[in-house]
């Protein structure tokens, strides 16, 4: 595997668009453009919040299609996604179902009914306590149907799942378990979690990414990357120096710092922060804080007809900062504007709205920052990425909020890390000289 691959396919499941990236890498220099797109969201029913599995597993077969079309000697596909959603399969290796949305109002009632455990678990895993969390989403699927447990062979988390329906080996990789509350310090399945839920210990180990794990009926090779789409993200934006963090900004805003060693755990679990497994094996310290999901919802809600970016650059210059609301309150409530103007005094137009919004999510960001400090020591510099960072008003607001020097990495940081991980299973360095080929693949982005 001393020649360098030629054809590189990142396929990239976010929570609001999936998107398929062609790399094609000379030696020299990777010249990356963007194939496709798929906007998607949850089907809302009384049954529950389901993804459109159906139009994703379509999507995800168009992009194995593409890259098989090459010579699949020096091609490789490779596939990140949204952590903590799973699917079940039964014995013949059937889906049971179409995938759980993570935002589930079942979800939250899971996670109410395991409280007691909260600190238990914490003290176990280092992952916060959020009703998107697998462990809830395992728990709340047990308590809707007493036979599920007598159906399900095994679940897969969604980038593993697309892999294993088109019949590759999956398995569970680490970056993607990490987000799940099931998963101990070791890196290995923790028994008392599953215990405490009712569910048995996968037998699958949990396995490190970077490695060629397969090939497609025509001999494309299917690479294991860090398949939590922020683990491939932070690959993207890096490397790291110690004094670094990372922000990235898609549905949510990811920001953290890579740590050798466990944030202090009694302040990292009163402020809700996350220990997540980098690519490397190392500790993706993070807090989840509402991204362009908060500025989507009010966007619609208010049924403008102007782009996201052009109403939010309606804000007035002057943002106010406002820190009365916190991350729970912004999860998914019946109405966004309601919880966001709660207090606020009558919000008649757009651009009041626009800042207000903006107000509220710096200082979600600002406080989140600022914990980390408290809790890791000073950040120098931060490392920003995402669709939703490209926006300039945005731009603005992320430079006033962290109180430091701010550097701006890809739109497509998720691709980046993706493409980096493939190179390095074909025994390759990521190139400094990265080209876009399509001048509008670093413009015009989905917020996700």
């Amino acid at each position: 595997m001393g020649n360098p691959v030629q054809h590189l396919y990142a396929l990239d499941l976010g929570a609001t668009s999936a998107r398929l990236a062609h790399g094609v890498w000379d030696g020299r220099v990777l010249k990356i453009r963007m194939v496709r797109r798929l906007a998607h969201a949850p089907i809302v029913s009384s049954e529950g919040w389901y993804w459109d599995w159906s139009a994703l597993s379509q999507f995800c077969d168009q992009a194995r299609e593409d890259a098989e079309q090459h010579d699949s000697r020096r091609t490789s596909l490779a596939v990140d996604g949204w952590g903590v959603d799973v699917g079940f399969l039964d014995s013949k290796g059937q889906l049971l179902a179409p995938p759980r949305c993570y935002r589930d109002p079942r979800h939250a009632e899971a996670m109410t009914l395991l409280a007691p455990f909260a600190k238990e678990l914490y003290d176990l895993t280092g992952v916060q306590c959020l009703a998107l969390n697998t462990i809830f989403q395992l728990q709340a699927r047990k308590q809707e149907q007493a036979t599920w447990l007598d159906r399900v062979e095994r679940w897969r988390m969604l980038p593993e799942l697309v892999v294993e329906q088109w019949g590759g080996a999956s398995g569970h990789e680490w970056t993607n378990a990490s987000t799940t509350g099931l998963v101990g310090w070791d890196g290995q399945w923790c028994d008392r979690a599953f215990e405490i839920i009712g569910w048995p210990v996968p037998e699958e180990e949990i396995v490190r990414p970077g490695e060629l794990i397969g090939r497609t009926p025509s001999g494309v090779g299917w690479v294991r990357v860090g398949s939590h789409d922020t683990a491939s993200a932070v690959e993207g934006l890096g490397p790291f120096d110690a004094d670094e963090a990372y922000l990235n900004l898609g549905t949510w805003a990811l920001v953290g710092r890579i740590l050798s060693q466990p944030g202090p755990l009694e302040s990292a679990r009163v402020n809700n922060w996350t220990h997540e497994r980098a690519v490397d094996g190392r500790i993706r310290f993070l807090k989840n804080v509402p991204g362009m999901y908060l500025f989507q919802r009010m966007h619609e809600e208010l049924g403008l007809r102007s782009t996201l970016g052009e109403w939010l650059s309606s804000a007035s210059s002057l943002v106010t900062f406002d820190s009365g609301l916190n991350e729970s309150e912004l999860f998914s409530p019946p109405s966004m504007l309601t919880v966001v103007g709660a207090g606020h005094g009558p919000l008649s137009s757009p651009a009041e709205w626009a800042s207000r919004a903006l107000g509220v999510w710096a200082s979600l960001l600002r406080r989140a920052v600022q914990e980390m400090v408290e809790m890791t020591g000073p950040v120098r510099r931060l490392r920003v990425g995402g669709g939703g960072a490209q926006i300039p008003v945005v731009r603005e607001v992320i430079q006033e909020a962290v109180g430091c020097e701010v550097v701006w990495g890809s739109a497509e940081a998720t691709i980046l890390g993706n493409f980096k991980v493939q190179l390095q299973a074909w025994d390759q360095a990521m190139p400094e000289e990265v080209c876009w080929i399509e001048s509008s693949s670093e413009t015009a982005r989905s917020a996700d």
